[in-house]
């Protein structure tokens, strides 16, 4: 195998997944959960507990963590997650129910008489037997069933009388007996199978609607809970619309607490996404000044929450290390110990760990591309190395296209441009500024991640300086261009 195509194959992307096992923990986050075990443990009940920090900083790993911290409390405390997100277009409470049951029965906490009603899943239907109801018109029937058989006898016996006398009373002795014995037979079973009947009815069950049915279910379900605590941890709430996130909030405070005395709720979730969804729920009137006449999202929260945890802002060193060692991890040799890399995507990205993994996977993509189209089968830049050789400055222009595409798309228009921040936002300035010493000579190669045909012969910083004063119709800077090129001996 080439060396070049080693490259290609030895790389490794970065999985999003949230960390679960505290040793390949790198930002601190086991102590968090410590934390709130300790809470967890020893608050009264119930108790509501908030974790707060933005998309990324780690509230799910803290929520991991601290799962595998309470194994050791297992007997007397019991996890239970739901993802409010993941249920945001149905009944957020026929859903909690059916999770926090079939959780508890996985755990074995729950008493083996404890069974789900019915009606939180779906509709039913019973059949039942009723009172035994009597049919007098088969009754009625039965009767001249039985007259018209005894006529027919008696008629018989009057019809042999006439013939002989002797032979009547043998006959009608006889026959009375068996008739009456067989109409006796025949009475009984006919009144057991067919004029006393059970009736049968079918009551049909809607599925439960009512707040007031669910919160009694819920009650049931703590109370036949074998366990002393019960951790619902809810999740994914700031991914929600304005009125679910609300209403899942709500959910908790009248229908949860109520009946949840042992339960304890971890609510994770983005402090600053969570007051937007309370305002705009709660303040109707959007000209109203000041808002919080109306109302006050601080203080709504800190009602609501007995006690809260907001992840603390990352040291710059720790996040440094960080980021090289996910760099690392990749597996591109040149992303190694590369000091101008790590700095630039750390102070970029420094208030969300996550961002930094996301963006170093960009980063990947770009870069195995820029090297298929250096070295390639179907090369289309000849000068390897162009990139690939400079992922510090691929990174910063991976950044100024991910988060200033206005300043990006002026770039594109007029490679000059680059230089022209002072123009553009405080934040790109203050970025461009921050970044100033990692440049390239061929800034339209990291444009178009390829070059073309009539610059491949041309030097580095001349050939694109070359192509800008042509296309800008500056023919005197063009021609000082070539003379340069024509005194360092190149041929065109």
């Amino acid at each position: 195998m080439s060396t070049e195509n080693s490259k290609k194959s030895n790389f490794k992307f970065l999985s999003d997944e949230a960390v679960r096992e505290i040793e390949n923990d790198r930002l601190k986050h086991p102590s968090i959960a410590e934390a709130i075990k300790t809470i967890v443990v020893n608050c009264p009940l119930p108790f509501t507990i908030g974790l707060f920090g933005k998309w990324g900083t780690g509230k799910s790993s803290i929520a991991n963590f601290l799962k595998s911290k309470l194994v050791e409390c297992q007997e007397k405390i019991v996890v239970v997650d739901f993802d409010v997100w993941k249920y945001a277009e149905d009944s957020l409470r026929r859903y909690f129910l059916i999770n926090l049951v079939t959780k508890l029965k996985e755990q074995k906490s729950l008493k083996d008489k404890y069974e789900l009603d019915e009606r939180v899943e779906s509709s039913t239907s019973r059949s039942f037997e009723g009172a035994i109801k009597i049919s007098w018109a088969k009754v009625v029937r039965f009767w001249w069933v039985i007259a018209i058989f005894l006529g027919a006898i008696i008629f018989g016996g009057y019809i042999i009388n006439l013939i002989s006398p002797l032979f009547f009373q043998m006959y009608f002795a006889s026959v009375i007996s068996l008739g009456f014995t067989i109409s006796a037979i025949l009475f009984l079973f006919q009144v057991g199978s067919d004029i006393f009947t059970t009736e049968t009815k079918t009551l049909s069950q809607e599925r439960l609607k009512d707040a007031h049915e669910f919160e009694k279910e819920f009650g049931k379900i703590i109370n036949d809970t074998k366990t002393e605590r019960i951790l619902i941890i809810i999740d994914n709430l700031d991914r929600c619309t304005h009125s679910k996130a609300v209403e899942v909030l709500s959910i908790i405070k009248t229908f949860l607490e109520p009946k949840g005395k042992k339960c304890i709720f971890l609510v994770q979730c983005d402090e600053e996404a969570i007051k937007k969804h309370l305002e705009s729920v709660y303040i109707k009137n959007e000209n109203a000044k000041p808002k919080k006449d109306f109302f006050d999202a601080d203080e709504f929260l800190r009602k609501f929450f007995n006690t809260s945890i907001k992840i603390p802002p990352f040291i710059d060193a720790d996040l440094e290390e960080y980021t090289k060692e996910l760099l690392h991890e990749t597996g591109v040799e040149i992303f190694d110990n590369n000091a101008d890399l790590v700095s630039i995507i750390t102070q970029e990205f420094r208030e969300n760990p996550r961002q930094i993994k996301q963006f170093i996977n960009t980063l990947l993509s770009y870069y195995l591309l820029a090297l298929e189209r250096e070295s390639g089968n179907d090369p289309v830049i000849m000068l390897s190395g162009v990139i690939t050789g400079n992922p510090a400055f691929l990174a910063k222009f991976l950044i100024i296209q991910q988060k200033w595409p206005e300043f990006y798309k002026k770039i594109v228009r007029n490679p000059k441009s680059i230089d022209d921040y002072a123009s553009e936002k405080s934040e790109v300035e203050s970025f461009m500024k921050g970044t100033n010493i990692i440049k390239t000579d061929n800034l339209r190669a990291f444009i178009y991640l390829k070059q073309s045909a009539r610059k491949l012969a041309l030097p580095g910083g001349a050939s694109d300086n070359l192509e800008i004063a042509f296309e800008d119709n500056k023919g005197d800077e063009a021609i000082e261009i070539l003379k340069e090129i024509k005194g360092k001996g190149t041929k065109d």
